[in-house]
């Protein structure tokens, strides 16, 4: 006899704690987002890069600086973080993340300096998100059930066999 096991997928990834937009595109700007003691969490921020003046472009074009205010207060600065070019697009050598020792209400600010202007913050938190491996049929399953049954019923009820009363070999000679 064969034993099946459904096993639930997990899918590790940065997950969305709080998100900023900045329109028009600023040098500073700041999120703030609830996070629990023991939570990964990192700073991700989308840039646009200013005009140059004429001249090479340079392989570093600026500086993010942040800071993180804890619940309690302490303002901890983050490790700068440098953009690059690559193929005429500036991108971050690296984001910050660190791990959250309270939990509580969290704020990050971001100021650019440098041929930058932030577009948006977000402040993300790393997780393990489950998922069935066929939730997806779950919203059909539910009819055709309904429908099984109803054909179960109708097939008990119409398959009954019509009894015919025998006739002994007397009465079916005479």
């Amino acid at each position: 006899m064969a034993v099946s096991q459904t096993r639930l997928e997990s899918i590790e990834r940065w997950q969305p704690v709080k998100e900023t937009d900045a329109n028009p595109p600023r040098e500073e700007l700041s999120v703030q987002g609830e996070l629990t003691r023991g939570d990964e969490f990192r700073v991700y921020f989308t840039i646009q890069m200013e005009q140059f003046p004429r001249g090479p472009t340079p392989s570093e074009i600026g500086v993010i600086v942040m800071n993180l205010t804890k619940p309690s207060g302490n303002i901890v600065h983050l490790p700068d973080t440098l953009i690059g070019m690559y193929q005429g697009y500036p991108y971050p050598l690296e984001l910050p993340k660190g791990i959250v020792n309270a939990t509580g209400t969290y704020q990050v600010d971001a100021k650019s300096i440098g041929w930058l202007s932030l577009t948006s913050l977000r402040l993300e938190r790393f997780g393990i998100e489950g998922k069935e491996p066929f939730s997806f049929l779950l919203p059909f399953s539910a009819p055709v059930s309904i429908m099984g049954m109803a054909l179960s019923i109708f097939g008990a009820k119409s398959s009954k066999r019509k009894e015919r009363k025998l006739r002994s070999r007397k009465q079916r000679s005479q």
